[in-house]
């Protein structure tokens, strides 16, 4: 079978299963990239490359190719661990695939030794900054609007896609009287997240503005957040980029921006005060959607103090003296 109709197929079904866009497009730059590599060492088109031909060496020449990069200006660099580690995972995933479809007997990636993925500490941000990013939400032109969005990421802990997808009836039992809101993640898991006091006065304030808005426009929107204009679809559903717009002008008026700080500092720093407050990290895993608890773990990393203490809080530890 030929490499990239069978990672045509591939993709097709990480789709259909609710991968992510970015996910995909990540993954189908990667075996791009890989299968031409291949294709040249191999003396071959791309297009003809076929599955069964490849084998461990092309797969660790294609990698090694794949660390440098040449900047405008002719200089050399390496690329980011993380951009090799995706791209490391999107052959693994491709190739672990053929072998449970029996498009191949044997894996050729299965020896291929993984590159290090680097843990990153979250940019979260403090309470008292938290504060302000909600004070300068307070004071935007569409107030409501910025601060419900806002809040969701630092009181659930919502990434952007969730934020740009969620829908009024995800709310639960009732839109009126919200307990809790399902949220569908990453791979179409499903989570529900207890709404805190402050979420529902906000879903309270913004709802009445948003129907304003549809009536205005005559339109449609199944989306919670509206976009700026009707859509080319007749909607105004929300796209992701508004709503990294609107992190990203808050993040500026309430002078909390960084680099790499934008919808996900929020949820960040989600994670890292409720886990200063005491909250269990099983609990912070549930309710961030965690595939892994693994994951979860860096916020501890991030935490060094909140380890001493739980380390000092230790019965033993205080009612022991060591013997001279």
């Amino acid at each position: 079978m030929r490499t990239l109709e069978a990672r045509d197929l591939w993709l097709g079904e990480l789709t259909t299963n609710g991968v992510s866009p970015w996910t995909i497009r990540n993954y189908k730059s990667a075996t791009d990239i890989a299968f031409v590599t291949i294709a040249n060492r191999r003396g071959v088109a791309a297009t003809l490359l076929v599955i069964t031909d490849i084998d461990k060496d092309d797969l660790v020449a294609s990698l090694a190719g794949h660390v440098d990069i040449t900047n405008p200006d002719g200089q050399c660099r390496k690329r980011a661990q993380s951009t090799m580690a995706t791209f490391s995972t999107a052959l693994r995933s491709f190739f672990s695939w053929c072998v449970e479809t029996e498009k191949l007997d044997r894996n050729p990636m299965a020896r291929v030794k993984r590159p290090k993925s680097p843990v990153r500490v979250p940019k979260a941000m403090g309470s008292e900054q938290c504060k302000q990013l909600l004070e300068a939400a307070a004071g935007s032109r569409s107030a409501a609007r910025d601060t419900l969005m806002v809040l969701l990421g630092l009181t659930m802990g919502m990434r952007l896609a969730e934020m740009s997808s969620v829908k009024p009836d995800d709310f639960y039992p009732s839109l009126e009287a919200p307990t809790h809101l399902r949220i569908v993640g990453k791979g179409n898991k499903e989570r529900r997240v207890p709404v805190p006091t402050v979420v529902r006065e906000a879903l309270t304030a913004w709802l009445p503005l948003r129907e304003e808005q549809l009536k205005r426009w005559g339109v449609r929107a199944e989306t919670l957040f509206l976009s700026q204009r009707v859509r080319a679809d007749g909607s105004m559903n929300v796209s992701r980029e508004t709503v990294g717009q609107v992190y990203e002008r808050v993040l500026l008026s309430a002078g909390l921006y960084q680099k790499g700080r934008r919808v996900h500092v929020a949820r960040h720093s989600f994670a890292t005060l409720i886990l200063e407050a005491g909250a269990d990290i099983l609990t912070v895993s549930e309710l961030l959607g965690h595939s892994s608890i693994a994951t979860t773990h860096v916020y501890i990393k991030a935490n060094p103090e909140r380890m001493m203490t739980a380390v000092e809080a230790n019965p033993l530890a205080q009612s022991l003296t060591p013997t001279p």
